[in-house]
């Protein structure tokens, strides 16, 4: 009987783990998610400068045509904001990891 209580004792040990790795994976990606809004609509904001930087290169590049640059500007504010949310995602489960313990 000794056994039996041992191991349901080790199979609540397992689930609570799990509980609580499921918990910090849904805190990082809220707070990745977060961040990577703010960071999207902060670069949103400065889209026009950043165009205008982009667009100084044209006379660097020998001329395409129908090239539009603003889809490099997109391209880049994708990017960055993706880069941002994933690196804040580490660094919360890294946080929350070294927390718990």
């Amino acid at each position: 009987m000794s056994r039996m209580m041992k191991n349901i004792a080790t199979i609540d040990m397992v689930k609570r783990h799990t509980a609580a790795k499921h918990r910090c994976n849904r805190v990082a990606l809220a707070a990745a998610a977060i961040a990577g809004f703010i960071m999207g609509v902060i670069l949103t904001l400065l889209y026009p400068a950043l165009v205008g930087w982009i667009s100084s290169f044209d006379l660097a590049l020998p001329p395409v045509a129908g090239f539009d640059w603003q889809i490099v500007g997109w391209l880049i504010i994708g990017a960055i904001s993706v880069i941002c949310s994933l690196n804040v995602y580490e660094l919360t489960l890294a946080r929350l990891a070294s927390s718990k313990t």
